[in-house]
């Protein structure tokens, strides 16, 4: 069979069979794809719900919250008006007759209680709102809502309200009402619970006839040592309006809507917020659905079976489905409810929907299926004969221009490279036939087609360098970005005015060596800085007091320089409510302005120095010079003088015998051409001392090099020191290498400590060095019998700006400088105590690398 017909009845089997299998699948796959389509709305309409109900849990979560930190500011501002209004006294002496009524049983007991005096008034027995009642009355003027003085009335804790501006129904104060220890169903109630333990009480509980969101928090006598009363602050649950509306506006489906029913005790089923509003304090508990069921029972026994702990991810949500009939429909129709309960508020809350209110969804998804899978029927059958066609006409197409490409294969075969196919078209034969001709005319061009490829590729190949370098670039800039955002190391806080941290940033928590995460809310700012108390002319006192900005300087324990600022927030008045310190590390700061200036002098003694030097180079220099010259005359002019010598025999000479003089001359010559040498070695090692340090330089040099400089220019001050000076330099060191100038200046500050520590010349001074094997590095030791370094001491030498010698101008910087120039070498710098007194130091230089392993 050609390969023709086989294209042909190969193709037109595929699109058949292709199209049999869509049609099969197609129907197989309707009723089902139908059942899984109402199963997902059905599912997504339940997710959909239960989403609302936790987004009005969240609501309701926020809200509590944010009214509990409102009680929690209204208590203390209730706190501080009291405070300053005088102390709370009872006089036992003045009595005065309550009629007390339990506010939940309203059953009335007679007791007579002392008068309560805040400062030196008297609160009285105002029930009238006409009348202003103190304290309570300024506490609602300025934050709303409620407030209420109770009195002790008995050891059980009962607390009797004595002034208060919370309404009762007629209209008056509810003085006179009272909350019982105990509640009527023998319960303790939480919140005189909770006071009795001298604790603040914060949540919602019921004030004389309605559920408030409150806070309450004990008075105790003069002594601090007995509860005689409570103070309170409020706001009813029922006037949270936003809220209320907020839900009610929530439309769930076409046509649900959210509900919140009570939970427990007397107002379990009760409507708190119904469709509307229309049906609030509506009792349902027992309500039946269609089919007799109690579920409104079921829904509260769900919701508060629903477990109530810190939610990581989702809050959790029970599903309630049952039948409903509303007035004048004939039938009932399934209805979804999601439920949950917020536990701080005893409120079940109810999300419910129709079923049916997606069922217009579910039949239009129906009937685009139907639609779907007859289009497909239609267009099979008509593919069916189209295929065919088209198959017959595509294999002609195909295979003519392939027979004359046949042919002209096996005459470029057989060498004819002159040979081209006609081209017609721009289908795929048609670019075949191109290519056969740009084929064969390009094997002619192999060679610079090569050349051309290589260069094609050498080019790619830089495009993708360049590529990469720009990524690594860019991915640079990115990391360098990030470090400079993660770099920040100041620390911020937020302080009250009695110095509590209301805020900090993170790095306030890390710079305190503490976990991120770690919250410094509500603690002393003096606490951080290991104190039990403020600190002296604290700054953030004096920024409250002056209503100014402050800063100071204070260093740590540890010896870090902290430069802290205070910055006050002021209210409307101008009166300072808060102060935002910031502490920023200027310990490396300091330390670099400190040496900057010993720098800046040293560059100005290297100037003085260069100067000094040509000054003394130049005589020194031509001494050397006339005593080449002398000693060379001396040689010419003792062969006369010997000469007469042996003739007259010994003769006077410089006013001394001629024979003195020609063993000594020779020798006065020797002993000041040494002393001339020895002033330009001086004067070289102190230019090349205060010489200005080269950045970078990184020379190979024995370590016994820079220790004799150093020893040449302080030994003057050695001298003056200590009469017992010993020098110990090992023979053939190993190499090290680094800057022997920087190297120097460790030593030439290492030999001046020991001198200055000495307390008389008979103390001694010793210098070694010599090879550690075992850490294989080069030793430089400087032994002294000084006053030694306290024990305490021994672990902050190095520390920047600790010294011992303040007295006497020390600024704590040179062994710190010092410590830092052996790091940079990759070296240690030690200090032991040398026995019986006095000090050890060792520095411990690296042997260079490649001559060790030379």
């Amino acid at each position: 069979m050609k390969i023709k017909t086989l294209l042909i009845s190969k193709s037109f089997l595929i699109i058949v069979l292709t199209t049999l299998s869509i049609i099969g699948a197609l129907s197989y796959q309707k009723n089902s794809l139908q059942k899984n389509f109402n199963v997902e709305i059905a599912r997504l309409g339940q997710e959909k719900v239960s989403k609302i109900v936790q987004n009005v849990y969240l609501m309701t979560k926020a809200m509590s919250e944010a009214v509990e930190h409102t009680m929690a500011d209204n208590l203390r501002v209730a706190e501080e008006i009291l405070t300053k209004s005088g102390p709370v006294t009872f006089i036992p002496e003045q009595k005065v007759a309550w009629t007390a009524i339990n506010q939940y049983s309203k059953e009335s007991i007679q007791i007579s209680l002392p008068k309560v005096y805040v400062g030196n008034r008297w609160l009285g027995q105002n029930s009238s709102f006409s009348t202003r009642a103190p304290v309570v009355d300024k506490v609602k003027s300025l934050v709303g809502g409620t407030c209420t003085i109770f009195q002790r009335m008995n050891k059980q804790g009962d607390m009797l309200r004595v002034a208060s501006n919370v309404e009762k129904r007629d209209g008056s104060r509810a003085i006179g009402t009272y909350i019982p220890r105990v509640n009527p169903d023998g319960t303790p109630n939480p919140v005189i619970e909770t006071i009795m333990q001298g604790k603040v009480f914060h949540g919602r509980a019921y004030v004389v006839n309605a559920w408030y969101i409150t806070a309450y928090q004990p008075i105790w006598d003069a002594d601090g040592k007995e509860i005689t009363g409570v103070l309170y602050v409020g706001v009813k649950q029922e006037n949270l309006t936003s809220l209320r509306r907020s839900i009610m506006d929530i439309v769930v489906g076409s046509s649900g809507y959210i509900s919140v029913l009570g939970g427990k005790g007397a107002q379990k089923g009760h409507y708190i917020i119904s469709q509307n509003g229309e049906r609030d304090g509506e009792d349902i508990l027992d309500s039946k659905d269609s089919e007799g069921n109690l579920f409104v029972r079921s829904i509260i026994d769900k919701a508060l079976s629903i477990p109530q702990k810190a939610f990581n991810r989702s809050i959790p949500v029970s599903i309630e489905k049952y039948p409903w009939k509303n007035p004048g429909e004939h039938k009932a129709r399934e209805k979804l409810a999601a439920i949950t309960y917020f536990a701080p508020w005893d409120w079940v809350i109810i999300a419910g929907y129709y079923l049916d209110d997606f069922r217009d969804v579910e039949n239009r998804a129906e009937q685009a299926i139907d639609e779907m899978i007859l289009s497909v029927y239609l267009i099979a059958v008509l593919a069916l004969f189209l295929a065919l066609i088209a198959s017959v006409v595509t294999a002609q197409r195909i295979f003519s221009p392939l027979e004359k490409a046949v042919l002209a294969f096996r005459e470029m075969s057989s060498g004819n490279l002159d040979i081209r196919l006609p081209v017609s078209g721009n289908d795929e034969i048609s670019q075949l036939g191109h290519a056969f001709n740009d084929m064969a005319q390009n094997l002619r061009k192999v060679t610079a087609s090569r050349d051309e490829l290589n260069s094609e590729i050498a080019i790619r190949k830089q495009t993708e360098e360049s590529l990469i370098t720009s990524e690594n670039s860019h991915r640079k800039l990115s990391q360098e970005f990030a470090t400079v955002l993660d770099g920040i190391q100041d620390s911020l806080l937020l302080l009250s005015p009695d110095l509590k941290i209301i805020w900090a940033n993170k790095n306030a928590t890390i710079n305190r060596g503490l976990d991120e995460h770690t919250s410094l809310t509500g603690s002393s700012c003096y606490h951080w800085y290991e104190r039990n108390e403020p600190c002296d002319n604290c700054l953030v006192l004096r920024c409250l007091e002056t209503g100014l900005p402050q800063k100071t300087t204070l260093k740590t324990a540890q010896g870090k320089l902290l430069g802290i600022k205070a910055f006050p927030i002021k209210d409307a008045s101008g009166n300072v409510i808060n102060v935002i310190e910031m502490a920023s590390d200027i310990t490396e700061t300091v330390r670099l302005r400190e040496e900057a200036t010993r720098n800046s002098q040293l560059a100005s003694l290297g100037e003085l120095a260069a100067g000094m030097a040509h000054e003394i180079n130049n005589p020194s220099g031509l001494i050397i010079l006339n005593l080449s010259t002398l000693k060379a005359a001396l040689l010419d002019a003792l062969e006369l003088l010997d000469e007469r010598f042996e003739q007259d025999g010994d003769f006077e000479f410089a006013g001394l015998s001629y024979a003195r003089m020609r063993e000594e001359i020779p020798e006065l010559l020797h002993e000041t051409n040494i002393s001339a040498q020895h002033i330009r070695r001086i004067v070289e090692d102190l230019k090349n001392f205060s010489r200005q340090e080269t950045v970078g330089v990184n020379e190979v040099f024995e370590l016994n090099t820079p220790v004799e400089a150093a020893i040449r220019l302080v030994r003057n001050t050695i001298k003056k020191s200590t009469d017992n000076f010993s020098t110990r330099l090992g023979n053939n060191l190993p190499s090290i290498s680094g800057n022997p100038q920087r190297i120097e200046q460790v030593a030439i500050n290492l030999l001046v400590n020991a001198a200055q520590a000495l307390a008389d010349q008979s103390k001694a001074i010793s210098v070694a060095t010599y090879y550690d094997e075992i850490s294989n590095s080069c030793v430089f030791e400087v032994k002294d019998e000084g006053s030694g370094i306290a024990e305490e001491h021994l672990l902050h030498v190095t520390d920047p700006f600790f010294t011992t010698k303040r007295e006497m101008g020390g600024t704590g910087l040179g062994l710190s400088v010092s410590a830092r120039i052996i790091k940079e070498h990759g070296g240690e710098l030690s200090f032991e105590k040398n026995h019986p007194q006095g000090t050890v130091v060792k520095i411990s230089l690296p042997v260079t690398k490649d001559l060790d392993n030379a």
